[in-house]
């Protein structure tokens, strides 16, 4: 692997664009093992937590190596009967239908886990961008609930597999370079801003893609969640070097109230992982907590123990992985 930190420059800060910074945590790569330690630091002027040194954008590309497991296509499951149910009556898919036999159940159900997995309210004929797409999961499932579906993807390799194998539409180009004129009425972006060198010009990119009135999806982590300030270096969801730009909701929200975006809600997800894989990687240096982590991964003790902590977090707002719905 080549030696990405020989690489990489100092940047001033991507919101505020301030020289001005301190070094505050440094991290190694525990999700692809490239050499080295990373340093992420926190702008004195605007607070903003930003990965520094970080690589220029001809350079970036190095950072996805065609092996990452994020871009290794999986099984995608088919929507189940009572989400289509939950769809048809809370968001709108009168164009669905739904076999789902305990329908006398539907005011103890809930929407907040489709929130949580980006599923918006459906327009009849609408339109839908997905950026970063890897190799078309969640574009794939927007397809079959009836949106009209294009997506944009970095890696070749997954785009081509969502192009040949899923039948989709994606274009495999930077976000930057993407110049169709085409408005859509949903633009989606799974976990990508925080990968992004310039995040004000994605945004302003997004805005001027929405149709008005349009919705602009998307997730980032949080990195004040309880299980960032916990375990800090060895948070899962740090991903040195990765993950370039680190938001907060007070960081994310200010940012889009910058370009126009309102009536932002923000939803915070549940995954285990930012506990256990957390906890797997402190335990590399910290052997004695090896054990517990042994103990959480196994399913049972992950459904009875650490979802449920999960969820809490996630009604306190306090978990790693927040979704955020904003309206241009």
């Amino acid at each position: 692997m080549p030696n990405l930190i020989s690489m990489f420059e100092l940047s001033n800060c991507p919101i505020c664009t301030s020289k001005n910074f301190r070094i505050i945590g440094k991290a190694k790569d525990f999700y692809n093992d490239f050499e080295g330690e990373f340093t992420y630091s926190k702008c004195s002027n605007c607070g903003f937590i930003y990965t520094n040194p970080r690589p220029t954008k001809d350079k970036v590309h190095l950072l996805y190596p065609d092996n990452a497991g994020y871009l290794t296509p999986k099984k995608i499951s088919p929507i189940s009967e009572k989400t289509k149910f939950l769809l048809i009556k809370k968001f709108n898919y009168s164009n669905l239908n739904s076999n789902y036999k305990f329908k006398f159940l539907l005011p103890f159900l809930s929407t907040r886990k489709l929130k949580i997995q980006s599923f918006p309210n459906f327009i009849d004929g609408g339109n839908f961008l997905d950026i970063g797409s890897s190799y078309g999961d969640h574009l794939y499932k927007m397809k079959s609930i009836g949106w009209n579906c294009k997506g944009i993807e970095l890696n070749k390799n997954s785009a081509n597999y969502a192009i040949s194998i899923l039948n989709l539409d994606i274009k495999s180009c930077l976000i930057e370079d993407y110049s169709e004129s085409e408005k859509f009425n949903i633009v989606h972006m799974g976990m990508v801003l925080e990968h992004i060198i310039d995040p004000k010009e994605i945004l302003n990119k997004v805005n001027k893609l929405l149709k008005d009135d349009g919705v602009f999806i998307f997730s980032v982590p949080n990195i004040t969640s309880f299980e960032g300030v916990v375990f800090r270096n060895y948070w899962y969801s740090l991903h040195l070097p990765m993950h370039l730009n680190h938001f907060n909701r007070k960081s994310i929200k200010n940012l889009l109230k910058d370009f126009g975006f309102n009536n932002i809600k923000i939803y915070h997800q549940n995954d285990p992982n930012d506990v256990i894989i957390s906890l797997k990687y402190f335990s590399q240096d910290y052997k004695f907590f090896y054990p517990l982590y042994f103990l959480l991964k196994f399913k049972y003790v992950r459904k009875l123990i650490v979802m449920p902590f999960m969820q809490l977090l996630g009604i306190l707002n306090l978990s790693s992985r927040m979704t955020i719905y904003a309206k241009k």
